[in-house]
């Protein structure tokens, strides 16, 4: 067991998440905006995505505790991108009354409930081998089935394709907003997203995955900064 400057940096990503989202809560309970729950409830799973990387200090590489909780993030990371994908596609399928544009939204809703049936049974059934151990002390592991080679990095690339469903949604709802503070609201929680969505892959090196927790604090400002607007 041993607290070292990565967890302590993810501990203040928590705390800093943790916050955010306690302030969207408030924000949902002064006005009752949908958007703000739902913001509330993703920041909260970003915070214990979070804690699952600070409370690794507890343990070393390869005890169950430190395999079960990055197994428990990367569970988290699928419900988060599929989940604010079908949170931007619901308005748009109860708004749309083309048939044929709404059978083609029906369809992308049933590639990402693929998408989170694969990536969850995968992160279940696969094997977790340690590819090495940083220079925090933080194991860094990844996913292996033999019937499908790097399968982890496919989870991976199937959870950025879904979360970029949300990035197009609300890259088009800036376009077409004319309201300044709506259209600055598209623009906050856009750009938090993209910060979001592509700092995760910091966790794949060696040495940057240190700066995660900051990019995390930035893009949860960004998002709840964009919330607020609304």
């Amino acid at each position: 067991m041993a607290f070292t400057l990565i967890h302590y940096s993810f501990m203040f990503g928590m705390i800093c998440t943790a916050l955010c989202a306690i302030v969207v809560l408030q924000r949902y309970f002064l006005r009752r905006q949908n958007i703000a729950l739902f913001f509330a409830l993703f920041l909260t799973t970003y915070a214990f995505a979070c804690g699952s990387y600070a409370f690794r200090g507890f343990s070393v590489a390869l005890d169950p505790l430190d395999i079960m909780l990055w197994q428990l993030s990367n569970y988290l990371y699928v419900v988060m991108t599929t989940s604010i994908a079908l949170f931007m596609l619901y308005p748009l399928l109860q708004q749309t009354r083309d048939h044929r544009i709404k059978s083609s939204l029906w369809a992308i809703v049933g590639i990402i409930i693929i998408v989170i049936v694969f990536n969850l049974s995968v992160i279940s059934i696969a094997e977790i081998q340690l590819i090495y151990i940083d220079i925090f002390g933080l194991g860094h592991y990844t996913l292996i089935y033999l019937p499908i080679p790097y399968v982890y990095y496919l989870t991976l690339i199937f959870d950025v394709i879904v979360a970029h469903i949300a990035l197009v949604i609300l890259a088009i709802s800036y376009k077409r907003e004319t309201d300044t503070r709506y259209k600055s609201r598209a623009l906050h929680i856009f750009t938090g997203l993209i910060i979001v969505v592509y700092g995760q892959f910091t966790l794949l090196h060696p040495v940057l995955a240190v700066f995660n927790p900051l990019v995390i604090v930035i893009g949860t400002l960004l998002i709840t900064r964009g919330v607020l607007r609304s």
